[in-house]
């Protein structure tokens, strides 16, 4: 006999000798009453009814699709990553290349360094290559949550600021073999429009958001370096003073 569960609209095929009794659904496990069979429904022991109900063979429905598996997210992180996916920047190259051209250009950059100013020149180059892309890497990524308020991660904020660092680095020391190593417009303008330019392939926000974004920068990069210089100074003047 053939009906159908009227909680879950299953299809059951049920023997006969079940008609009139309650049984438990084999699909949602909710107690049905099985219809009464037009044919007379023989005498039973109510001890087989277990293993009469383990005979109804419900029929094969499609499954249910899986709902997507949510994730919880802190509300500090969820305020961090909102409307920014999970902080993960626009690729414009592939990976081994946004390593590879950077490491390059820093490489010439400092043989560049060391034939124009000996040893010292590749320590100092080494030195500021890592200070200001350390610290560059934090600046872009709080000024690009100020400009774009969007959240960056930390390692692709440092892939980006080596990026544009050696190149810039790079294209500095060519200036210094070439004798424009005084013409610190040029450098600054050609700073400006690297960075721009990265940016804007690394954040698709637009040329304008970029170019401020690297503008902040360098007056934050000013204003680090005032500060740093003026404790420096008031360290070695306290150090002199001490010995005098």
């Amino acid at each position: 006999m053939k009906t159908t569960c009227p909680n879950c609209n299953q299809r059951l095929d049920i023997p006969e000798e079940l008609s009139g009794q309650t049984i438990e659904c084999p699909a949602c496990n909710v107690n049905i009453t099985v219809p009464t069979s037009s044919l007379p429904a023989p005498e039973q022991n109510e001890d087989k009814i277990p293993s009469l109900q383990s005979r109804i063979k419900p029929k094969p429905s499609p499954k249910p699709s899986r709902s997507p598996r949510i994730k919880k997210i802190s509300p500090v992180s969820r305020m961090m990553n909102e409307g920014a996916d999970d902080g993960a920047l626009h690729d414009f190259l592939p990976d081994k290349l946004m390593i590879g051209i950077p490491v390059a250009c820093s490489i010439v950059s400092l043989l560049i360094l060391t034939m124009v100013l000996g040893p010292i020149g590749l320590v100092t180059g080494l030195i500021i290559l890592a200070i200001t892309t350390i610290i560059n890497s934090f600046l872009f990524i709080k000024t690009t949550e100020w400009i774009c308020g969007r959240f960056v991660q930390q390692s692709a904020s440092l892939i980006t600021i080596f990026f544009t660092s050696s190149i810039s680095g790079l294209l500095n020391s060519l200036a210094v073999i070439a004798g424009m190593s005084n013409n610190g417009i040029i450098s600054l303008l050609l700073l400006f429009a690297i960075q721009t330019y990265v940016f804007q392939l690394r954040l698709k926000e637009g040329f304008i958001k970029s170019l401020a974004i690297a503008v902040i920068m360098f007056v934050l990069n000013i204003i680090l370096t005032i500060g740093l210089g003026c404790i420096l100074g008031v360290f070695l003047i306290g150090a002199v003073g001490s010995q005098m």
